[in-house]
């Protein structure tokens, strides 16, 4: 199965979600709600990216790859709305846990769209 992830072509030998594929081949989508071991949630919103062709943002944790999918998953867009996301959750949120524990999913995401 080929398929395109920000322009760089992909080949998958089995079945997968887009998140999953995405991972497999070093392509960060960001999330907070997917955990390997339970069915994807699609909650968090953090992991929508563009598939060209179709008209609305897809989540990656639980669309599966089709062949020839042409997937975009860090437009200025996406990156505008994962900042919006990241933002409301993080309003009431302590500043404190993010300084102390800066490795956790949540803190390294408020840093990478700069809202700490």
């Amino acid at each position: 199965m080929r398929i395109t992830f920000d322009g760089r072509p992909a080949t998958l030998t089995a079945p997968a979600t887009i998140l999953a594929a995405a991972r497999h081949v070093g392509v960060p989508i960001p999330t907070l709600c997917h955990d390997d071991r339970l069915a994807p949630a699609a909650a968090c919103r953090l992991c929508l990216v563009e598939i060209k062709g179709r008209p609305r943002w897809t989540p990656a944790c639980a669309t599966p790859v089709e062949d020839g999918m042409d997937i975009s998953t860090g437009t200025p867009a996406l990156r505008d709305y994962r900042t919006q996301v990241l933002g409301m959750l993080a309003r009431r949120y302590p500043e404190d846990p993010v300084r102390r524990f800066p490795d956790l999913e949540f803190h390294r995401l408020l840093a990478e769209y700069g809202l700490v």
